[in-house]
């Protein structure tokens, strides 16, 4: 066991403050706090161990009144799961164990050995290594603010009494420390972030729905130091009806989704790390939008505007709604447009039915980057936070610097690609392929790293040796970026064959003073560029999705990831009976609509929607548009969010 065989940081026997009391050996190392009664022999019933990983921290305390004052009381306080009683489902919950410092009759003594305890544990909890000879020495450094912004009007009304209820003990035990600004009028985020001195703060949490975070990510981007201002870390924390990025977060980290959202929400922004987050800047003919979750038109739209009237119920507006819009189906015609990631199969096309496990022949990825960077600052998932401190830096909740320079590549190194709910390290080719199943199953690190790769083919059992070469092409100079195609041949050797993979990156390079560069988009009034796909055809709904949930119930994306450069486009054509689309929203909280017939879900890294027909809704964000036509193109891990791998 891995808690058992790390170096022990700190050992003692102190008296534990509960009901039955007594004597307790108590050890810490990186991985857990150990505790058994001195009196028994140390055997795996006996001993109790708090898992670093569900601290929030550790607090020193004089006894209270009526005890003996020599000793300090030291305090652990963590969150473990456990079952519910009658439901079985885990949740978090909080436990502290308090221990008696008392190695002597002096108060002072006593209280430096509680502190260097509360230091160790504290600067564990904040993942700070602390190797032993520092043990005397550490302390954890001082935090910056966050500033929480909480809309006392979004969903039910209740975000100011879930702070104060729920969220504010949780921070009070972490020791963040924090101000709160309750916004009074729509709009009032992104005026707070357009004059907000970003020295001053470690990052921006919203309590609300998603639309105060909308607010505040365009008020980030509207500034003229928006390259920088774009790297505060910005969190979420649930108080309104759909909470689809708190939903997402929680879902990338393995915390529960579908109860106690709050209290596991609260959790992760404790224990946070700063990852990058997609954003997809959203051109309509008359305004620029950034967006972090997504792009709705049709049915989806529909639910979410004309649920506004149930606000009040919460997320059950969307239930009443689906049923409502369901009754009364509407189709709405448009030409649909996109980019795609890999070879666009249709779903319902049988001709093109064989063709559904054939092999990649190329993938296509966008990366962006600063004229002053040479090389990403999201190398890994693990090598995410800044490794020196230096002024004008912000630095994550642990102390840690973080690198505010506009710095952003979403090469295959950098994400994390996979088929399921648990982070995978190491993503795979197949997985970039969404229409179809593709039967190369390969490490995307080792292909950019140039390694021998032998890896099974599904279905047949053969093997493929993939090596790749490379190639660069010519940088193209625009206004406001230069464009540089860089093409890897990537040779899989086959049972049946050889075959060449073609692996893409448009690499785009900001020019100093520029807005944040759209290569892959023509103007609006101009036919989309060579290589996309075009659809004309009746919808009943369309969406770009870019996070995993609409909703604690609406699994929309559920190969999405937080930061893997992708666009996922879903679309349901007409032809679905009512009773086939009731179904079909019945799985959404699963995801299984995907192997629906009539969902087709798209990997792209840009799309256009042009609405044929009068009437309907456009949603960016849960906030409602006017009908238009409309792209979106994929920003790389241009935000910073507070989330858990």
């Amino acid at each position: 066991m891995a808690t058992r065989q790390s170096e022990v940081l700190l050992s003692g026997e102190f008296v534990r403050i509960s009901k039955k009391g007594g004597l307790f050996k108590v050890t810490v190392n990186k991985d857990c706090i150990a505790y058994h009664p001195v009196h028994s022999p140390e055997t795996p019933m006996e001993t109790n161990f708090i898992q670093i990983s569900d601290c929030v921290g550790s607090r020193c305390e004089r006894p209270t009144s009526g005890e003996q004052n020599c000793g300090t009381w030291l305090t652990v306080i963590f969150y473990p799961f456990r079952k519910k009683l009658f439901s079985g489902k885990r949740t978090r919950h909080r436990v502290t164990v308090t221990f008696q410092i008392k190695t002597s009759d002096d108060f002072e003594e006593n209280s430096r050995l509680a502190e260097k305890w509360m230091n160790v544990i504290n600067c564990l909890v904040r993942e700070i290594p602390v190797a032993i000879e520092d043990v005397e020495s550490c302390v954890p450094p001082l935090r910056k603010k966050l500033l929480i912004l909480v809309n006392p009007k979004s969903g039910p009304g209740r975000a100011v009494s879930i702070f104060k209820q729920e969220i504010l003990p949780m921070i009070t035990d972490a020791d963040i420390p924090y101000k709160m600004i309750i916004t009074d009028h729509g709009g009032h985020g992104e005026e707070l972030m357009k004059d907000l001195v970003l020295d001053e703060w470690y990052g921006v949490v919203i309590l609300s729905g998603d639309g105060l975070l909308y607010e505040v990510i365009n008020g980030l981007m509207s500034r003229e130091d928006w390259k920088s201002a774009i790297k505060l870390p910005v969190g979420c924390l649930p108080g309104g009806s759909g909470n689809a990025l708190c939903c997402s977060i929680n879902y990338a980290a393995g915390e529960p989704v579908l109860h106690d959202l709050v209290l596991h929400s609260t959790f992760i922004l404790i224990k946070h790390r700063v990852i990058p987050m997609d954003l997809v800047v959203v051109q309509t003919p008359s305004k620029k939008y950034f967006s972090f979750l997504s792009v709705t038109w049709g049915l989806l739209a529909d639910i979410d505007f004309e649920s506004e009237q149930y606000r009040s119920m919460g997320e059950a507006r969307f239930t009443i709604g689906a049923i409502k819009r369901i009754i009364g189906l509407r189709t709405y015609k448009a030409r649909l447009s996109f980019l795609p990631v890999t070879d666009y199969i249709p779903k319902n096309n049988s001709e093109e039915g064989n063709k559904s496990n054939k092999l990649l022949t190329k993938i296509r990825r966008f990366s962006l980057r600063s004229r002053s960077s040479s090389k990403s600052t999201v190398n890994s998932q693990d090598e995410i936070e800044g490794q020196s401190s230096s002024e004008g830096q912000s630095s994550n909740v642990n102390g840690e610097p973080l690198n505010n320079g506009f710095d952003v590549d979403a090469d295959f190194k950098a994400q994390t690609v996979n088929n399921s709910a648990s982070n995978v390290e190491n993503p795979s080719v197949a997985d970039v392929n969404f229409n179809s199943q593709s039967i190369i199953n390969d490490n995307i690190s080792d292909l950019q790293n140039g390694n021998k790769v032998k890896t099974e083919i599904n279905g047949d059992g053969g093997h493929v040796e993939i090596q790749n070469g490379g190639a660069l092409g010519e940088p193209v100079i625009t206004s406001d970026c230069t464009l540089r195609k860089e093409t890897e041949y990537l040779t899989a050797a086959a049972e049946n064959g050889d075959m060449q993979i073609e692996q893409e990156v448009i690499v785009a390079t900001k020019r100093e003073g520029m807005p944040v560069p759209t290569p892959l988009m023509s103007p609006l009034d101009q036919p989309v560029p060579e290589g996309w796909v075009v659809i004309e055809d009746e919808f009943i709904l369309a969406g770009a999705l870019y996070q995993t949930h609409l909703g604690s119930d609406m699994l929309a994306a559920p190969n999405a990831h937080i930061n893997d450069g992708f666009i996922y486009l879903m679309f349901v054509r007409q032809g679905i009976s009512r009773n086939a689309l009731l179904n079909l929203f019945m799985t959404f909280n699963e995801g299984n609509h995907v192997d629906s017939p009539h969902v087709e879900l798209v990997r792209c890294l840009a799309f256009r929607l042009e609405p044929l027909s009068p009437g309907g809704n456009v949603m960016i964000d849960g906030e409602r548009c006017d009908p238009c036509p409309l792209q979106g193109q994929i920003l790389p891990g241009l935000a910073q969010l507070m989330a858990m791998k």
